[in-house]
This record gives structure tokens, sequence and C-alpha cells, in this order.
């Protein structure tokens, strides 16, 4: 079984019907990273933006998700908060 990584994020989603958009703060769990990304935040910030596209296109409905921000990270992945991503 894979490493996971517990990641807090808010997930903004934009809901037309409403004409707003709404945030809400959840944990994901990804599979941690190879040793190469870990081995500095440049690449471990590389490998958080496309795993959080990931989530984030597994993540469409009818409500459109439009921005993902890490908010906090275990020991070790300190460099991700703040690291994230916006849906096209």
């Amino acid at each position: 079984m894979p490493e996971l990584i517990h990641l807090d994020v808010v997930v903004e989603h934009h809901r037309p019907s409403m004409g707003r958009f709404t945030a809400r703060r959840l944990q994901i769990a990804l599979a941690a990273p190879s040793p190469e990304e870990r081995s500095d935040d440049h690449h471990l910030s590389v490998w958080a933006r496309a795993e959080l596209s990931r989530w984030v296109r597994g993540r469409r409905g009818s409500e459109s998700v439009a921005i993902v921000r890490v908010i906090a990270a275990p020991i070790g992945f300190e460099s991700l908060v703040g690291v994230g991503v916006q849906a096209c």
C-alpha cells in the first residue's frame, strides 16, 4: 500500500446558478511523492501542483472547482503551504 500524506486545503467552487464563489476546507490524501520529488522545495511544489490538478479533474461535477490551495501540511512538507492550482 502506498504511503499517503494528508493535506488541508481550501477548495473554491464557482456556482454559476448562484452567481458566486463558495469555499470550504477539506483534508485530502495524496500518494506520497517519490524521493526524487522530495529532494527540494521546487520538485515538491511541482509534484503538489500536478497531484492537485489530478485531484481537481477527478472532482468535476455539477459544481465547478475553481481553485485548490494548501493551507496546512504535515512535518516535512511545510513548504507546500500556499501551493495551489486554478482549474481551467
